[in-house]
């Protein structure tokens, strides 16, 4: 006998039919107990008791039916329970699924992202070298092209530094023609040409030796004229015959003097035609080095060199007489 979940909300008429059956075997248990001999049979014993037994099953079988049936119910609730939570589970496991998915993904754009860095740092590095040897040929250019610049620039001082000797040399000669004439205003002017043309050279780092008549001869800071031998020692400057100059503190040239008590023949052969001045008569300073560690030159200079000193004859010349 099977009774669906919902017996127990029937109430009285679910129990009814088996309180009636119960009933009825009661009264005839009691029937048999009450019409029966005295005493009672083993049959009617036997009878009596079947009733109540039976009886007694019919009132006890509706709560164990109930109880079965609340059982199954109970089952079926946990059950449904049960599967929900198997579901829920499935959801977790989609949720893991597709959480791990996402890590995967994750992890990937992750490595992407590593590559990319390491290319990127690659390229730096790249682009750091080329822009490294473009700078360094960049500099070596420049250095060069600043080299040829300097280079060009000691040429064009050589250059006017040998024109400004030439031309202080000249005046210099003319102002002592001029000196020997024995016209007053002429010399003064020429001096006082000389005497600006010497104040512009100073202004530029060129500055003029002169050296006094009378000053004893030094053969490290004087020169003599070619073909003059050097006096033993206690010499005297008798005049000069050509300045010496230093430029910006270097020295360019040694002053050329005339000595006293040479004859006048040995000083007219030598000043006569302006004795010339060779490449020795110029030297620089100790100091005088470049930035390549190389002693700097002055171009144009030495050739000057060559070239006779202007001046009409040296100071132990006798002057015109005047007319």
């Amino acid at each position: 006998m099977s009774v669906s979940p919902d017996s127990r909300k029937s109430g009285p008429a679910f129990h009814l039919p088996f309180l009636i059956g119960d009933a009825v075997l009661l009264l005839a248990a009691w029937g048999l107990a009450a019409q029966g001999h005295r005493p009672m049979t083993a049959y009617e014993v036997a009878a009596v008791a079947a009733c109540v037994a039976l009886g007694a099953w019919l009132g006890v079988w509706p709560f164990v039916l109930r109880h079965r049936a609340v059982m199954r119910e109970l089952e079926t609730t946990d059950l449904g329970d049960a599967v929900e939570r198997i579901q829920h589970l499935d959801d977790v496991a989609r949720q893991v699924s597709q959480a791990t998915n996402k890590w995967q993904t994750a992890q990937d754009a992750a490595e992407r992202t590593v590559r990319a860095a390491g290319e990127l740092s690659e390229r730096v590095i790249q682009e750091q070298a080329a822009f490294r040897e473009f700078l360094e040929k960049a500099n070596d250019a420049e250095r060069n092209h600043l080299r040829l610049e300097v280079e060009k620039l000691r040429r064009n001082e050589g250059a006017w530094l040998q024109v400004l000797v030439f031309t202080l040399d000249h005046t210099f000669a003319l102002f002592n023609a001029a000196a020997r004439s024995r016209q007053q205003n002429v010399a003064n002017q020429i001096g006082r040409f000389q005497g600006a043309l010497l104040d512009a050279a100073r202004r530029v780092g060129l500055n003029s030796i002169a050296v006094e008549p009378g000053a004893p001869f030094d053969a490290d800071a004087h020169v003599l004229p070619d073909g003059v031998v050097a006096p033993p020692e206690g010499g005297v400057v008798a005049a000069t015959l050509a300045p010496g100059y230093t430029f910006q503190g270097r020295l360019v040239r040694k002053p050329m003097v005339n000595l006293g008590g040479q004859a006048e023949g040995e000083s007219t052969e030598g000043t006569d035609a302006g004795p010339g001045l060779d490449s020795t008569r110029f030297t620089t300073s100790p100091t005088d080095e470049d930035a390549e560690g190389g002693p700097r030159s002055e171009p144009g200079l030495s050739d000057a060199g060559g070239d006779s000193w202007p001046g009409d004859a040296d100071a132990s010349e006798s002057p015109p007489s005047p007319s």
